[in-house]
């Protein structure tokens, strides 16, 4: 799981003018943003400034929770499609109310919690619902 956030990463979500990938990444902006390559004869104002750079980092990093939350509950969402079918042969009614209740909660889980990241890249902060049995 993704946890840092390069100016690479930054780069590329301000569709930056700037060629390649690079293996010697050191998440030090100061560093990094030396050994940019940037693309020939492009205008000086599309090339981003190391403090623009610094600003996209932090805000994509505030945004990796949220990032990540939504990628594991699209995950569960997916696996759990089958569940939600109208024909679907559930036991009863109320299991089958159960199943679109619990998907219900997975897409509102967003905007009731506020994840965080661990130092090993593991979310915390949210209470993910139980699927039903």
């Amino acid at each position: 799981m993704e946890t840092r956030i390069s100016a690479f990463d930054a780069l590329i979500e301000m569709k930056a003018p700037f060629l390649g990938t690079y293996s010697n990444i050191t998440f030090d902006i100061d560093h990094d943003y030396e050994i940019i390559n940037w693309v020939k004869d492009v205008s000086s104002e599309l090339i981003p400034t190391k403090e623009e750079v610094t600003l996209k980092i932090n805000q994509l990093q505030a945004d990796l929770p949220m990032k990540h939350l939504r990628g594991h509950r699209r995950r569960i969402i997916k696996d759990t499609d089958i569940y939600s079918l109208p024909d679907y042969p559930h036991k009863s009614e109320t299991i089958r109310q159960a199943w679109l209740d619990y998907r219900q909660v997975l897409r509102d889980l967003p905007k009731n919690v506020s994840p965080q990241i661990d130092e090993n890249g593991m979310l915390f902060n949210v209470t993910w619902p139980t699927p039903p049995s």
